[in-house]
């Protein structure tokens, strides 16, 4: 039989306890390294993010360039990004702020792809509006054109029948006479003996000429170049003042027509030996004239 030695019994504990306080040395070690790798694994994941983020910041500067729709929310983008950049350069990394930064990028690139996607569709529509408004543009230069055209067309037509419904007059004629008082009318070429002009004219037959009262302006000038009894006046194209002698009215039915009237001196003015100038005004527009010499 063999005898159990005190020393052996003593000696476990001491054993086991060595074992433990190796294990927990060892767990230790394990732990602490796996701790200082964790670290320095989230320290890399952090600065790896912290580029992605400066590259996506980059992304946006680039499309700030290109895009004016969107203006503000790329700006509001843009800071919100450096504030994010700026706070956790200088914070310890771990788990929670890896994946904070991973959930910002995220979101960030989305917002940016939306924005792209967005720019695209609105270049694409203002491509298509300014085809569509170059193709307006064209058809509104053809419109104008033909629009031109047609009113070049309606402007000779209104000359055309305004000129065709012109009156236009012959056979002017003037004759110096006294009227006596017993009414008669005697021609003289005498200028003391004269008191008016006869003047007379035929109408041309129109036919396109409205129906109705119409009147000629009868103009006499002195050999002194002075307007004799002027009592009416008109105006010309360039503004200036015609002072006219007689409104010659008469009725027209688009038939020729003689027309005769009479032109005299204003009370204060005389008849004196030369030559006196007839004219007939149509409107503003000299039509006719004629002359005669007094002794």
């Amino acid at each position: 039989m063999q005898t159990e030695n005190p020393n052996d019994s003593s000696k476990t504990p001491i054993v086991v306890l060595l074992v433990l306080l190796a294990a927990t040395i060892i767990y230790s070690v394990l732990s602490t390294m796996k701790i200082s790798n964790n670290k320095k694994a989230f320290e890399t994941e952090k600065l790896i993010k912290i580029e992605e983020l400066k590259a996506v910041q980059k992304d946006f500067e680039i499309l700030s360039l290109e895009n004016d729709e969107n203006k503000d929310e790329i700006q509001q983008t843009k800071q919100r990004l450096q504030q994010v950049i700026d706070s956790v350069s200088n914070l310890k990394p771990d788990y929670t702020l890896v994946t904070k930064l991973r959930s910002v990028r995220d979101q960030l690139k989305a917002k940016l792809k939306k924005i792209k996607e967005e720019n695209e569709r609105l270049k694409i529509e203002n491509t298509l509006l300014a085809t569509q408004k170059d193709s307006i543009s064209s058809e509104l230069s053809q419109v104008r054109v033909v629009y031109d055209s047609v009113s070049k067309a309606n402007e000779n037509l209104k000359v055309i029948a305004t000129k065709a419904e012109k009156l236009y007059i012959s056979d002017l004629t003037s004759k110096a006479v006294r009227i006596k008082s017993s009414g008669k009318v005697v021609e003289s070429n005498r200028a003391k003996r004269v008191t008016g002009f006869e003047i007379c004219y035929t109408v041309g037959q129109n036919e396109v000429t409205k129906f109705g009262d119409k009147e000629f302006f009868i103009q006499l000038v002195s050999p002194s170049k002075k307007v004799l009894g002027a009592r009416f006046a008109i105006t010309d194209p360039n503004g200036r003042t015609i002072k006219i002698s007689k409104l010659s009215k008469f009725r027209y039915d688009n038939k020729m027509i003689k027309i005769c009237d009479f032109a005299e001196p204003l009370s204060d003015e005389e008849i004196t030996p030369g030559t006196y100038f007839i004219n007939i005004f149509d409107s503003n527009k000299l039509i006719s004239s004629t002359k005669q010499t007094l002794r």
